[in-house]
């Protein structure tokens, strides 16, 4: 009896989890601000409303603005896709400089930034979510 419950499980965790599911192919860049969150944890999970595609995640310390995680699209793009886990860079983004990992206690702040090229090709870069944490 034991087996089938966990087959049960799985199955109840197979049909909730598949519907919401998206690869960023079939999500679009963002457009204007968005509504940041933050899942606490070891590694803090982030993640943004409306459900879309950023250039840069920056993770700083609230207090003196020091960087301990930066991830970005490549050059001219918005590839980066919620959920992002802390430390983790997702696919196709890199890692900008050194991480630091969160210091129990500390109080911190996720912000996102979207690339946003102008019909002559100018960049600017927009930051357009933040929300504050503490670890």
């Amino acid at each position: 009896m034991p087996q089938a419950r966990a087959v049960a499980v799985l199955g109840l965790t197979l049909l909730v989890a598949g519907p919401g599911c998206s690869s960023p192919t079939d999500i679009s860049e963002c457009h204007g601000q968005i509504q940041m969150s933050v899942t606490p944890g070891l590694n803090p999970v982030f993640n943004w409303d409306p459900e879309c595609m950023i250039g840069y995640l920056v993770v700083e310390n609230r207090g003196d603005g020091t960087g301990y995680w930066n991830v970005s699209s490549p050059p001219g793009q918005n590839i980066i896709a919620p959920p992002v886990t802390f430390r983790v860079v997702p696919d196709g983004a890199s890692e900008d400089g050194p991480s630091f990992p969160l210091v129990q206690g500390g109080a911190y702040r996720v912000i996102a930034f979207l690339v946003d090229q102008d019909q002559n090709g100018q960049i600017t870069i927009l930051r357009i979510g933040e929300q504050a944490f503490n670890y």
